[in-house]
């Protein structure tokens, strides 16, 4: 798996659902629409960054509901927008344990892959589809995958 496999992943189902921040300035957001007053931020408001909202906003990554790795290739970094891509979080306060848990995922595939082929079954949703009223990301109904042991053990 490179970066752009692992980066592309993360932008797709982040492990960071919602950013919190705390405003320390007043700050005056614009409206969200024609026709709505500005929002008036005062120091001690909490404001909350959905994560996956700008992830998967197809202006700042064309076409997000397509899995492209190369969106994040050497080639292809520099059009990333900075702080449009977070699945950790950003700033001084990104998640300590960022190298330690993309570290862990791939030594499960790893292993995974290595011990099991992953099969679909009647149960199995292609595309799988997201509960959109949900804190966390579930599919909207259950899908399961067979895995079929590689070697006999």
């Amino acid at each position: 798996m490179f970066v752009g496999e692992s980066s592309e992943t993360s932008r797709k189902w982040s492990a960071a659902l919602i950013m919190d921040r705390a405003c320390t300035i007043p700050y005056e957001l614009p409206p969200p629409r024609e026709g709505l007053k500005p929002v008036q931020l005062q120091p001690g408001d909490v404001v909350y960054n959905m994560v996956n909202c700008i992830h998967m906003d197809p202006i700042y990554h064309p076409s997000p509901e397509k899995f492209e790795p190369e969106r994040f290739s050497d080639e292809n970094k520099h059009k990333i927008k900075p702080f449009t891509y977070m699945p950790f979080g950003m700033g001084p306060r990104i998640c300590i344990g960022i190298r330690f848990a993309q570290l862990e995922i791939k030594i499960l595939i790893f292993e995974l892959l290595l011990n099991f082929k992953i099969v679909k079954c009647p149960k199995t949703m292609d595309p799988v589809v997201l509960k959109p009223d949900t804190f966390n990301i579930l599919p909207k109904d259950d899908s399961i995958v067979r895995f079929v042991p590689r070697y006999d053990h």
